[in-house]
């Protein structure tokens, strides 16, 4: 396979051409005495949606206003295409954007109290996220704040599987990916007078303040991974690879 011209951006291109021609094959593959829980799909779509997700953000949208510092930044090789990513992540909403789909991604946020996801689910959060208003949180969330929860989940492990009524069970089938992230305080002055440069950003050796979650079913992240590669080519992201 030829080396990619802009690898943020080509990458997730075949990353959606390998779901389309491993598909089959993910339907057909199981855990070892687990078949009645279903084939491994949720898994397959897991490891392609990482990549297709976080590569465009990573090397075209975060390094915006840090050109002059970014080692792996692409914006330089297109001024349009790092002005449709600011204009639509930084600047709009999740709603407002070419790759949303109404009715998929549902948004819920509690404070933080001390539990451990990776032991327990918070039932607080599982009603949250049941909640239709979940759908409108979605779709209202500034796009930036959508793509660094939905980054911060895929880079730091924050994804959980939720069965069909939204529990976290071990031996249940997986329906629905959840995607965990945290806000947490921010430095104060008066904690930290001596170091200015500190000032308004995220302490992140403290507890978390907040728990987000996005979520998003199997077949509706599957959806969505076609419309956000769908997007990256209208933008130009992909269909510029040859100029």
């Amino acid at each position: 396979m030829g080396t990619p011209s802009r690898y943020g951006l080509e990458v997730p291109e075949r990353c959606l051409q390998l779901i389309h021609a491993l598909w089959g094959e993910a339907e057909r593959a199981y855990v070892r005495g687990q078949e009645a829980l279903g084939p491994l799909t949720t898994t397959f779509l897991l490891g392609m949606a990482t990549p297709i997700i976080t590569l465009p953000i990573e090397r075209v949208e975060r390094h915006r206003g840090k050109e002059d510092i970014a080692y792996l930044n692409e914006r330089p090789l297109d001024e349009w295409v790092a002005n449709e990513v600011d204009r639509v992540l930084v600047k709009g909403r999740l709603g407002q954007a070419a790759f949303f789909e109404e009715g998929q991604w549902r948004f819920a946020a509690i404070p933080y109290r001390g539990e451990n996801l990776a032991m327990q689910f918070p039932n607080e959060l599982r009603e949250a996220l049941s909640n239709d208003d979940a759908l409108a949180a979605a779709a209202n969330l500034p796009a930036s704040q959508w793509s660094s929860c939905l980054r911060n989940a895929l880079a730091h492990g924050g994804v959980l599987y939720l069965d069909r009524d939204g529990y976290h069970e071990h031996g249940q089938r997986a329906e629905t990916l959840a995607f965990l992230s945290a806000r947490y305080p921010k430095y104060s002055m008066e904690e930290y007078a001596d170091c200015a440069p500190l000032h308004g950003k995220r302490d992140t050796s403290k507890p978390p303040e907040q728990l987000m979650v996005l979520s998003i079913s199997e077949r509706g992240l599957l959806c969505f991974l076609e419309r956000w590669v769908g997007w990256l080519g209208q933008s130009g992201l992909a269909q510029r690879l040859a100029a």
